[in-house]
């Protein structure tokens, strides 16, 4: 795994002692994020996200790990090993515009 991909989520969620059982596409069980006596939390190993129909929280593998541990985003990817340190993404009409801003404030 590069450092920046984000590991996958059911390996995860298992290595937290849950276990998921599969239902069609997606895999369920109790909701480790609140207390309830019914499946209601599903994992879509697609899409590599999770939905709580009972608390209605869901998220990818950092927004899980948030919630369980109850901690930043940054304590988030530390604890899956995933480096913060990439490159924002540079949206062209942003910069665009931002060139044409900053040519009207030289005036």
């Amino acid at each position: 795994m590069v450092a920046t991909e984000k590991p996958d989520i059911i390996s995860v969620i298992e290595k937290e002692g849950i276990e998921l059982v599969q239902k069609g596409k997606n895999l369920w069980t109790c909701c480790p994020l609140h207390s309830e006596k019914r499946a209601s939390f599903a994992v879509n190993p697609e899409k590599q996200r999770f939905h709580c129909f009972g608390c209605h929280v869901g998220g990818d593998v950092v927004d899980f790990v948030m919630k369980l541990k109850k901690v930043s985003f940054s304590d988030a990817l530390g604890y899956l090993g995933i480096s913060s340190n990439r490159q924002a993404k540079t949206n062209p009409q942003e910069t665009k515009r931002r060139g044409v801003v900053n040519k009207f404030w030289e005036w």
